[in-house]
């Protein structure tokens, strides 16, 4: 910092050796005998402590001096002046350390090399360079350098020089920045493995890498995992200290859905579809009314249904021979039926006793439906959705789980013509069991069971 002091009404003039972007203090004593301020007016400098002003008025302090800084922002000489009490100008030469920073190129694919190049205006300033956490610096000094960035980064360089004066030599810097863009390949295969549901109070198995996939993709640097968790479905939050490529869900007695976010280092987060881990009472009765297959999955062990069912919805049972039995949405059961599933509650059969009649099945059609097909079935590897679209309209094709969540959003469209459709999948990313894929079309609503049984 630099202090400037003058007898009352003097200014002293004279030449001051400053380098670009310093802040520098001025000051004049004007003692108890000047009843006013004293105004300060600069070029090619701004007073940082006035709101970056060319021209103040600073408060006198109890001393009698009127001080004020100066942050010098231009080139080559300049002056700071003062009016009021006393008047006069003080010329100030300004040194700076000009240059530019050029990255070549600026927008650059994972694994290539960039070219970061100082360019001096003036004099020859010594270079050094900083990097962002990714940047992967070559070399850290010189006017150029190369650098082989893992994800967009920023440089940094500083040119340092020293100004030689009579009255000793004067150390100048400045500093400039380049960001180079790096495309970095998004990570492939978060995909994690199962939705399933326990009895209150047991532990649930632990969620990890899905069965036959495998993590990719990204720019190589260590992979960093979090988990995130939700009560809905819909808004997720952080699960502390959940930091693993696995987790483990504790022990509840409420439905949460998970989510796993992989990223490199923090860089190209990506999270998982969310699965479920539902948790079921073990004993439930349910009134006389509609009920989809989630409400039915809900029980552990015995669940029975009272009185007479709507044959507008409620119950689908298939037999599957001797006591087993299948649970569908869209059918109905008559008049009271228990119906038993499995310690797995997303289990592909039940154990089914009618305790007044025996369970009066629906036939939902799925057999020999060419409009909607899935086949293989049970699915095993690549499997394919065939239907057929009638009018023009929106469809979409969805696969839900066992208790009625969806998995996978197969189609979406919002106009699709009239004509026969086919998606194919894999259905080694999925749990074994059993799943319902869902056609929605301007003719209405269509559901299939489809069995994942891969080895």
């Amino acid at each position: 910092m630099l202090l400037l002091a003058v007898l009352p009404g003097y200014a002293q003039s004279g030449k001051v050796d400053v380098c670009q972007n310093e802040v520098a203090e001025y000051s004049i004593w004007v003692g108890n005998s000047c009843k006013e301020k004293v105004n300060w007016s600069v070029g090619s400098g701004v007073f940082p402590d006035h709101g970056n002003a060319q021209s103040a008025t600073p408060t006198i302090d109890a001393s009698g001096y009127s001080k004020i800084n100066v942050k010098w922002t231009g080139t080559g000489p300049a002056s700071v002046s003062i009016s009021g009490c006393a008047t006069g100008q003080l010329i100030v030469y300004i040194y700076d350390v000009s240059f530019s920073v050029t990255a070549s190129p600026t927008t650059m694919p994972l694994g290539s090399e960039v070219t970061l190049t100082a360019h001096p205006n003036n004099n020859n300033p010594i270079f050094t360079w900083t990097e962002t956490i990714y940047g992967r610096l070559q070399s850290s000094s010189g006017p150029v350098v190369t650098a082989k960035p893992v994800a967009t980064s920023t440089y940094t360089a500083t040119g340092s020089m020293i100004i030689r004066l009579g009255s000793g030599d004067m150390p100048c810097s400045n500093t400039k920045t380049v960001t180079v863009n790096v495309q970095v390949p998004v990570i492939t295969g978060n995909e994690i493995c199962c939705t399933y549901c326990v009895p209150a109070g047991q532990q649930p198995s632990a969620l990890s890498q899905a069965p036959g996939t495998a993590l990719g993709g990204g720019n190589g640097e260590p992979l960093r995992y979090r988990w995130v968790r939700s009560a809905d479905g819909v808004a997720f939050s952080e699960i502390s200290n959940a930091t693993g490529a696995s987790y483990a869900p504790p022990v509840g007695s409420a439905t949460y859905w998970y989510r796993r976010v992989v990223s490199n280092n923090g860089v190209g987060e990506i999270a998982s579809d969310p699965v479920t881990v539902a948790v079921a009472n073990p004993n439930t009765t349910l009134p006389a009314t509609n009920y989809p297959l989630s409400t039915l999955r809900v029980a552990q062990q015995t669940l029975t249904i009272q009185g007479n069912q709507s044959t507008s919805g409620g119950a689908m049972v298939e037999l599957r021979g001797g006591t087993q039995v299948l649970v569908k949405p869209g059918t109905v059961l008559y008049p009271n039926v228990a119906v038993v599933p499995f310690l797995d509650c997303f289990a592909s059969s039940a154990r089914m006793t009618a305790e007044e009649a025996p369970a009066d099945v629906l036939n939902a059609g799925e057999e020999g439906d060419e409009r909607f097909m899935i086949y293989p079935n049970p699915a095993q590897h690549n499997t394919v959705v065939q239907y057929a679209v009638k009018s023009s309209g929106s469809i979409r094709v969805i696969l839900l789980d066992a208790v009625g969540t969806p998995v996978k959003l197969f189609v979406d469209e919002a106009n699709a013509e009239p004509g026969l459709y086919q998606h194919t999948f894999d259905a080694r990313a999925l749990r074994p069991g059993l799943y319902f894929c869902v056609l929605e079309t301007p003719e209405g609503r269509d559901v299939k069971r489809v069995s994942i049984n891969v080895d």
